[in-house]
């Protein structure tokens, strides 16, 4: 081979070396970002289970409120009441502390 041959293919081999490094670094780049975008939606995904937790909780809460109000509910429709329908006296009352 002679020197000028020799010459041309390390010019191809080093101009092809630098567009695989370019290439490479483009990748890399690709790579950083795909794992950004990772960590974000990680983060995100345990924000969203914290959050889905917290509103279970309050479910929850106020499932245990409901029944509560539901048993009052329940005492008060028993209490007997006058032939007329009227409540009975403090009925009212009861009622508003219930609310």
């Amino acid at each position: 081979m002679s020197a000028s041959a020799t010459a041309e293919l390390k010019t191809g081999q080093d101009l092809q070396l630098s567009e695989f490094r370019e290439a490479l670094k483009g990748t890399e780049a690709e790579i950083k970002g795909l794992k950004t975008a990772l960590a974000g939606a990680a983060a995100r995904a345990e924000e969203d289970a914290a959050s889905k937790a917290n509103l279970l909780s309050q479910m929850d809460g106020l499932r245990s409120e409901a029944a509560k109000l539901y048993g009052q509910i329940q005492r008060l429709d028993a209490v007997p009441r006058p032939m007329g329908g009227e409540r009975p006296l403090g009925e009212s009352e009861a009622w508003l502390r219930c609310m």
